[in-house]
């Protein structure tokens, strides 16, 4: 009885994976493309970090995408700068989960100046209006692909 009780009352924890919000499928839709001067480049190896080509570690990318996301703060949506993620297969899943952490708190971090600046108070406590005012000037523009050879 007593081993009953327990499988019954155990929670099983599954693995849920990463939160991303994809856009919406449209199939007669052509990609777009971008202009590579819009874009920041981050290739992720098993032994190494490129940001625009050049080595790096994860605590200069919060830098470099919070110092472009404030320069397109003024921009129309289409001229606005992305953050293109690209990992290689055999890149180790918690350096890539450190990679995007990096980028989405940088992100964050020029929504709550922008929110501080407008409103007065973080990101987190504006109301939905208000949210969707900061997105539209601080979008999180991030495309995630996979790098087929070193």
């Amino acid at each position: 009885m007593l081993l009953i009780f327990f499988i019954v009352a155990a929670t099983i924890d599954s693995e849920t994976g990463l939160g991303l919000t994809l856009p919406e499928y449209k199939p007669d839709e052509a990609p777009s493309q971008v202009e590579k001067s819009r874009v920041t480049e981050i290739k992720i190896f098993p032994d190494s970090l490129l940001l625009n080509g050049k080595p790096s570690d994860p605590g200069s990318i919060a830098e470099m995408v919070s110092t472009r996301a404030k320069e397109s703060i003024n921009l129309s949506g289409e001229e606005k700068y992305l953050v293109l993620i690209l990992s290689a297969t055999s890149t180790k899943y918690l350096k890539y989960i450190e990679v995007l952490d990096q980028v989405k708190m940088a992100y964050r971090s020029v929504q709550d100046d922008y929110s501080r600046t407008k409103y007065g108070t973080v990101f987190k406590v504006l109301d939905e209006t208000q949210k969707a005012e900061v997105i539209e000037k601080v979008p999180v523009l991030i495309s995630i692909g996979e790098i087929k050879n070193k």
